[in-house]
């Protein structure tokens, strides 16, 4: 028995058995945690995947804030760009302070939205530049959140209008027309857009333009007469030579901006009407040329001229006694503000005045019928005036209607000061005389104690319970109004251009006249399409009606000397004339529910400078200054959005 048992102890057998089971354990254990290993790794690489995910979605969402913000920056620069080209003057001022309004106004929308802040960083009191700081953006996905914090840079953009052409100023204008506007039509003709025009004559009964116009510049005289009514509605700029109103003539104006007269506001003829609101300033103030010296003269009879409303007024010159012969020396007078019996005072008396005709010496009157007497024989004495005031005399003839000359002899002085004061003498001992003579018009100025007046001479003060004072002149300041008005006739702008030819006018400024007589024959009527349409026609010469066989027309260049084209139907765009621009009688109807006649601002006038003609040559290649491919888009391809809008202080999960 204890033999058997010491037999089995030696007995090995089962052994492998356990190393197996061990060993695969031990493996099942290593496989376990291999796996283990295998899964965690996996957890790890897709939280790291989820987190560049969740992180590259969160970039791409400040991406697309950047993006709000280069949206909000190109619609600034559209609208300042848009500014800059309609303005006349500073184009590149415009331009910057035009895009630092509108960015702030949609800066305060963005940082309500995204509850940042902006603020402008300055240099000299001139913006460098605009930060938007604290933009925070929490972007959560599948469990995961990652934060970012930035802030944005945003420059101000360079102005450079220079490269799209002159032509891109002309948007806001509807008329350009070397010669003149003549209104033919037998109703009111509204007028919407900028003007330039060389002369503009409302003559006649029932024609009638009422103009809204930012400035209406005209080059030489505005004559409204014989019924003919031209009023400016909503605060219009004036330019112009002369006014003149004459029988039955309304002219009404509302220019808080200005009206700018280089020689006379005058009043003729039979109950000739002018009222006037804002501001006005005759700036000519030449003493010796009356074409050159500005004043207000009332000629006519039954005439009303509205000054009370007015807020300044200013007259440098002086009113003048003429008789239309250019070989006559102007008579200056005393006063600014003249009605017709003013020349009474510088008529020379009758007793001064005596002719020896045969021995005989009787006393001649003032004036007289030029007869067959000997002018030598003529004597004028005139005393005290002499030694007083350094009166002289000169004559002056002026024909009848039905045959003979009247001769008349007036007063002229060594001084302006002997001149000033003989009238005032005048005036002192003649006024019931001279207040029946005003009282013959309307003259409304009792609101002017309250107004701005400076004149140069003497100015008719009216209250209603004395009547008519007498204002002595003083020097008025001296401006440079009548550069401006000369840069007005040739380039449009009062600044002028550089490269301004002095010839040029404003058609020869903007307009190719060579490159059109090179490529076209004259006489010819060359169109121009876009979008299929024929949207822009170029006349080489003769007369050109606008009428319903051409309606999607939105420009005009009428390159004919003495040219006319004629407006019969209501009209949306710029017409560009070397002669004259005329409205059809039969001109009714309207362009923009209201005017007959509208300015191409929308976009129509710049999108038909695209337009090609036959030879696919672009209008705007016939406009000075511009090159083919020119565009005046303001996206991208005239400013890089990803220079003006950029990321500073850019970080990630750290709190600021």
């Amino acid at each position: 028995m204890k033999k058997r048992c010491i037999s089995n102890a030696r007995d090995n057998r089962g052994s492998g058995l356990i190393t197996v089971v061990v060993t695969m354990s031990f493996v099942a254990m290593l496989g376990v945690v291999l796996m283990f290993l295998v899964f965690m790794n996996a957890q790890i690489k897709n939280a790291d995947r989820y987190t560049r995910r969740n992180f590259y979605n969160a970039e791409n969402a400040l991406d697309q804030v950047r993006a709000e913000l280069q949206g909000t920056v190109s619609d600034s620069i559209e609208t300042a760009y848009t500014a800059a080209l309609t303005s006349y003057e500073n184009s590149e001022t415009v331009f910057v302070a035009t895009f630092i309004r509108e960015l702030e106004d949609a800066l305060d929308v963005f940082t309500a939205t995204y509850s940042c802040s902006y603020r402008a960083v300055m240099d000299g009191g001139t913006v460098k530049y605009f930060t938007v700081e604290n933009v925070v953006l929490n972007y959560v996905e599948n469990g995961y959140e990652n934060t970012i914090y930035t802030d944005f840079e945003i420059q101000i953009p360079p102005f450079e209008a220079q490269s799209y052409g002159r032509y891109t100023r002309l948007s806001d204008f509807v008329i350009i027309a070397d010669d003149a506007l003549v209104n033919n039509s037998i109703s009111a003709t509204a007028i919407k857009g900028n003007i330039y025009v060389g002369s503009l004559d409302v003559s006649g009964n029932l024609r009638a333009f009422s103009i809204d116009a930012a400035r209406f510049t005209c080059g030489g005289d505005i004559i409204v007469s014989d019924g003919g009514m031209l009023r400016f509605e909503n605060d219009t700029e004036i330019w112009a030579n002369r006014i003149k109103v004459g029988t039955n003539g309304v002219f009404a104006a509302n220019s808080s901006r200005g009206i700018f007269v280089a020689d006379d506001l005058e009043l003729s003829g039979d109950r000739p009407y002018v009222q006037l609101v804002g501001s006005y300033y005759g700036y000519g103030n030449s003493t010796t040329d009356s074409s050159k010296s500005s004043a207000i003269i009332i000629n006519g009879s039954g005439a009303t001229l509205g000054l009370s409303t007015l807020t300044t007024l200013q007259l440098a010159g002086r009113s003048f006694i003429t008789d239309g012969n250019s070989a006559s020396a102007d008579i200056p007078m005393s006063g600014s503000f003249s009605v017709r019996s003013d020349q009474l005072a510088y008529l020379v008396p009758d007793r001064y005045i005596s002719i020896n005709q045969g021995g005989v010496v009787s006393r001649l009157s003032n004036p007289t019928l030029v007869g067959t007497e000997n002018e030598a024989d003529i004597t004028v004495n005139l005393g005290t005036l002499a030694t007083r005031y350094g009166a002289s005399y000169t004559m002056r003839y002026y024909p009848l209607v039905g045959g003979g000359t009247l001769r008349y002899f007036f007063l002229t002085f060594d001084t302006e000061a002997h001149r000033d004061a003989y009238f005032k003498d005048y005036y002192d001992e003649n006024n019931k005389l001279l207040q029946e003579y005003l009282d013959l018009s309307l003259i409304d100025n009792e609101g002017s104690a309250g107004t701005s007046v400076t004149t140069d001479g003497y100015f008719y003060d009216y209250a209603s319970a004395i009547g008519y004072t007498l204002r002595r002149g003083v020097n008025v300041p001296a401006t440079n109004y009548a550069e401006q008005y000369g840069n007005l006739k040739t380039t449009l702008r009062k600044q002028g251009d550089t490269d301004a030819l002095p010839d040029a006018t404003p058609f020869t400024h903007y307009v190719r006249t060579d490159k059109i007589a090179a490529d076209f024959a004259a006489g010819s009527v060359i169109p121009f399409t876009y979008e299929g349409k024929t949207v822009a026609v170029i006349v080489t010469g003769g007369n050109f009606t606008l009428d319903a066989t051409l309606p999607d027309v939105n420009i005009v260049i009428s390159a004919g000397d003495n040219a006319t084209v004629t407006v019969a139907r209501p009209f949306t765009g710029l017409i560009l004339a070397h002669g004259t621009v005329t409205t059809s009688p039969t001109l009714s109807g309207t362009a923009d529910g209201l005017n007959a006649m509208t300015d191409g601002r929308s976009g129509t006038t710049l999108e038909a400078f695209s337009a090609v003609n036959g030879d696919g040559t672009q209008l705007m290649e016939y406009m000075q200054g511009a090159t083919k491919g020119s565009t005046v888009s303001v996206g991208g391809k005239s400013w890089n959005l990803n220079e003006l809008v950029t990321y500073r202080n850019w970080s990630k999960n750290e709190e600021r």
